[in-house]
């Protein structure tokens, strides 16, 4: 077609077509020349002017020049208008066959499948949530039953909002679940290993009576003693230094302790060879509701054993200060001193570090089972988690058996009538002796007829003799009354009015009627014993001897014993947030590195309040016979240490449903055939690939497995391989080879048999503790619960992801060499929904960290397998001669308050709503990125845009504190960073941190909206 110059000039119009011109970045392209009355308008002016040649004369014609008709009802015009319409139809579909054929503006999701898959993109289909389920073993009848969970086992979720369906998830590891390991409980107490100090031979020395608090096992922190307390810091090297030492624990030998410690010192020289011991005052016991009263007396009794001789006792007598119940650790605390008087503080344990005990090597010969031996080689010693497994497999211990051993609590011992048992024993009842009420020998009348002797002459009578000062028979003493509670075997105490004490044993007890001192009345009769079982020799009223100070009128008895079980010193540090490290109450076999554990308890920075997380075992350690789980990365909340426990029964689950199908019939006469999956959406799950990504679909022909491949176009003739394409609908279809490309199915009566799992995408993201119901229930299990949210899912990718990520796929191929591949690499993995790298370096070694989001807005837990997968196939990706980091970005929030001004025809209501939700969606989590800043211009820009505001006030703009509420005294910031990727210092307890994605706090948003001014 001919051009000519344009027509307007002097007003003219140019009615000839132009081919749009069209900027970069448009969501349309301009592509149409032309519409109906364009193209009408453009035939109507040419009709005049059409030229034809005469052939004859070669003059130029116009023979339609005549042609004034312009109405549609003429035949000419209206076959024009034909015309018009065929090209407005025509340009209408070019433009949008134009707009299909570039990723930016293509609106048909085939359009942009194909594209991507033109450039070896195949679109995501999504992938299945993530979920660590925690098992409960019945233990009722078998406290140590183990129990076998096997892949596949399903368990199902409860709705817990409105429009919600259940979900099915499915085990995708076999696990063996112990019963000991449901609720193993946080190690609260320390082991209280006390010792009397008594020195026979110096009945004066100030610390006789006094109570040690031994350390057994070198976890005394020495250097966070007060100075108060360094003073009186007992060290010993030498047995000798011993002698005066009673432990309060039969099962405690301190010569053989310091031994051990000596002979450990040579095998791990980080065990001092020395025992250190402090004087406390403050002693716990376990249980509650003892009934201990202040001015109540406590017997102690210490014994030191001989080898192949009598042991050695000393005892003495303690008054209660006080006694207070803490139910939260189930022991009492007890305040008690040696005399009269208040304590001038109250002494308890110091603060601890980690125990230190020896390493010991592999024993090549057999070991008797022993409590003996497993104290040497298990509460002595340190094991890592296989060495002691190990361990007993070798030597073909029954781990029942062993830590049954070891969490054994020593019973309280009836102790035979010739033995002390070491411990505490509080005397229930007290009173005075036979005759301490009765009338003053003086005041009788005369002729009174009770005897010659003044039993009130001089200093009084003792205990030990009558009234006429004649040695008692059949009793060492007489009690003012009597007293049932009394028993051979236990303890009693005489005091006198000074304070002094005496223990002693009673050999035996009885009542008998009594007439002496012009009195008469039933009284208990009792005969003693020294602690260490020695009878006791009562003296004459005229020797010198410490039991002629206890009178008749003022020596006091307690007795009535019951012995006081003692407890460890309570652990009072909450498990903190970020701890490296749990330890456990007790010895626990078989745990190993790498294994999920679920920890539960109450939160200490949030009272009331009870959570779960789910944790990774970096290390298990086995320190002195209690278990020590070391942690891949701490807990993300702070815990009150007697609530917290431990489940080990942890299985990694997937959300879908397993199903297996008759796909139909192979037919070998038949090329590329197909066949629709019945049950949709096909399930992907998150893996190590370039993608992030495996289907759950696997097929057998004939018994023979076949093999997924992206295209047929690379597989040969003999390839037993299949494609998977999806559709719109979320459904999928499998497709075969012809023969050339893939081999063709053999034919076969409904010999393709298809197993696989229905479920994907954002609905199995569902809430901690949400699934509670097994559907499939192994033999043995009780229940089944979540301990945290499902995570690392993903929808199938929307047209804008496609557009997105197919350019990025193609960026990367498959490796990382620069800092965006890093980026890019992960922003494609399945499940991630914003990622950003960021270059550290730590001296002269480079660190690569990538922050990470999941597709949806809930927190990406740090040991999620989406961030392990994504570590695994970067690792496969990139140069790892330095170090990459993995992390979820930190979530961070901030705050506004703003004055809005409403056009009249405006509501008010109407426009706050809408700047609210505008808001949201503005610097909510889609549209926001890792480290993007926030500025008070962009909040002000988004209100002005909303329908109805006609002026913005703000008033403040500020990042709200982590775990706090909004402060509205907060100031208007101009722009609120967020922060980047960093190093952090030494005393943190993580070496990174990830990028902030900075959003807006939903209950931050304070708005007041008030009328525009005319």
């Amino acid at each position: 077609m001919a051009h000519k110059t344009p027509a307007n000039i002097c007003g003219g119009v140019d009615r000839d077509e132009k081919r749009p011109d069209n900027r970069p970045g448009l969501a349309a392209i301009a592509y149409r020349i032309g519409t109906h009355p364009e193209f009408m308008d453009r035939m109507e002016w040419r009709l005049p002017r059409q030229t034809v040649v005469d052939p004859e004369t070669k003059a130029e014609l116009h023979p339609l020049a005549a042609l004034r008709a312009r109405e549609v009802s003429d035949p000419t015009i209206a076959l024009l208008d034909g015309f018009a319409a065929t090209l407005d139809v025509l340009s209408f579909y070019s433009e949008r066959v134009a707009n299909e054929a570039y990723l930016g503006t293509a609106t048909q999701r085939r359009s942009l499948v194909e594209m991507a898959r033109m450039i070896g993109y195949e679109p995501a289909p999504g992938v299945a949530a993530s979920v660590s389920l925690s098992f409960t073993v019945e233990a009722s009848d078998d406290p140590y039953r183990a129990v076998e969970i096997p892949i596949g086992v399903q368990a199902m979720s409860v709705p817990t909002r409105k429009g919600e369906l259940p979900q099915v998830f499915e085990t995708v590891e076999p696990i063996v679940a112990r019963a000991e390991w449901n609720a193993m409980p946080a190690r609260t107490l320390y082991q209280q290993p006390l010792a009397l100090f008594h020195d026979a031979a110096n009945a004066n020395h100030p610390d006789n009576g006094a109570i040690y608090l031994f350390d057994l096992d070198n976890s005394f922190d020495k250097d966070a003693l007060d100075p108060g307390d360094r003073a009186t810091l007992r060290e010993f090297t030498s047995v000798d230094q011993l002698a005066l030492y009673y432990p309060l624990d039969g099962d405690t030998d301190l010569a053989e302790e310091l031994a051990g410690r000596i002979a450990a010192h040579a095998l791990n020289d980080e065990v001092e060879p020395l025992l250190r011991a402090l004087p406390v005052n403050e002693i716990y016991l376990r249980g509650t509701g003892l009934g201990l009263k202040p001015g109540q007396r406590i017997v102690v009794v210490g014994v030191i054993p001989v080898l192949g001789g009598k042991p050695k006792v000393a005892a003495s007598t303690l008054h209660v200060v006080s006694a207070t119940d803490d139910r939260d650790f189930g022991v009492t605390r007890l305040v008690a001193r040696k005399g009269g008087g208040l304590p001038d503080s109250v002494k308890g344990a110091p603060k601890r570090r980690s125990p230190r005990f020896k390493r010991i090597a592999m024993p090549t010969v057999r070991l008797a089972f022993t409590s003996a031996t497993v104290s040497s080689y298990v509460r002595q010693a340190v094991w890592t988690g296989p060495a002691l497994t190990a361990l007993v497999r070798s030597q073909s211990w029954s781990r029942v058996k062993l830590m049954h051993l070891i969490r054994r609590v020593k019973d309280i011992d009836a102790p035979e009538t010739s033995e002390a048992i070491p411990g505490l024993y509080v005397l229930r009842d007290d009173c005075g002796f036979f005759g301490n009420a009765a009338p003053k020998y003086g005041a009788l009348p005369r002729g009174h007829g009770h005897g010659a002797n003044d039993w009130d002459g001089s200093s009084g009578v003792t205990i030990w003799t009558d009234s006429q000062n004649t040695q008692l028979t059949g009793a060492h003493a007489f009690l003012e009354r009597e007293v049932k509670e009394i028993v051979p075997d236990g303890w009693a105490a005489i005091e006198t009015p000074e304070g002094e004490a005496m223990v002693f044993r009673v050999a035996a007890a009885a009542t008998q009627s009594r007439a002496d001192f012009a009195l008469t009345g039933k009284a208990s009769g009792l005969i003693f014993r020294h602690p260490d079982g020695s009878d006791v020799d009562v003296p004459t009223a005229s020797e010198s001897s410490p039991l002629n100070d206890f009178k008749f009128r003022t020596a006091h008895i307690f007795a009535a014993s019951a012995p006081l079980p003692l407890a460890g010193t309570p652990i009072r540090e909450d498990v903190e947030a970020g701890a490296d490290a749990i330890d456990l109450d007790a010895l626990y076999l078989d745990l190993v590195d790498g294994q999920t554990i679920s920890i539960a308890g109450d939160r200490s920075d949030a009272d009331g309040l009870a959570s779960s997380e789910t944790l990774t075992v970096s290390d298990v350690v086995h320190i002195g016979g209690f278990t020590r789980l070391l942690l891949k990365s701490g807990p993300e909340y702070s815990y009150r240490r007697p609530s917290v426990t431990v489940n080990a029964n942890m299985a990694a689950a997937t959300h879908g449903e397993a199903y297996e199908e008759q796909l139909g019939s192979g037919d070998a006469a038949q090329i590329f055939q197909r066949f629709k999956l019945t049950k949709a959406p096909l399930t992907y799950v998150s893996a190590e690939t370039p993608t992030g990504r495996a289907s759950s679909l696997s097929i057998r022909v004939d018994g023979l497995l076949w093999h997924e491949v992206p295209t047929l176009y690379d597989a040969g003739p003999d390839d037993r391989v299949y494609a998977v394409r999806g559709e719109d609908d979320g459904s999928s279809w499998v497709q075969f080879g012809d023969g050339l490309r893939g081999s063709r199915l053999p034919t076969g009566q409904l010999n393709i048999i298809a197993s696989y799992r229905a479920g994907i995408g954002l609905a199995g993201e569902v809430a901690d503790e949400a699934i509670i119901q097994l559907k499939t229930r192994p033999l043995g299990i009780r229940s089944v619960v979540n301990p945290s949210r499902a995570s690392g899912s993903a929808p199938p990718e929307s047209l804008a992801d496609i557009r997105t990520a197919a350019p990025r796929d193609v960026k990367t191929l498959g490796r990382i060499v620069s800092l965006i591949d890093y980026r890019d690499y992960a922003a494609n993995f399945a499940g991630v929904g914003k990622a950003l790298a960021a270059e550290l370096w730590s001296g002269d070694r480079r660190i690569v960290l990538v922050s990470i989001t999941g597709t949806s807005d809930t927190i990406l837990e740090r040991n999620s397998p989406l961030i392990d997968n994504l570590q695994a196939s970067s690792d496969g990706a990139r140069d790892r001669s330095h170090l990459m980091v993995v992390l979820p970005a930190a979530r961070r929030f901030f705050q506004l308050a703003a004055r809005l001004f409403h056009h009249p025809d405006h509501r008010a209501e109407d426009v706050e709503l809408a700047a609210r939700a505008h808001l949201l969606d503005v610097f909510g989590f889609a549209r926001r990125n890792i480290g993007q800043v926030v500025s008070a211009a962009e909040v002000i820009a988004a209100l002005q845009a909303v329908p109805g505001v006609v002026g913005v006030d703000l008033d403040l703009l500020a990042l709200v504190d982590d775990g706090a509420e909004p402060d509205p005294s907060a100031s208007l910031a101009t722009v609120l960073p967020a922060a980047q990727a960093r190093l952090l210092p030494p005393e943190e307890d993580d070496d990174y941190a990830a990028a902030e994605l900075l959003t807006i706090f939903d209950a931050g948003i304070a708005l007041t909206v008030e009328a525009a001014r005319a």
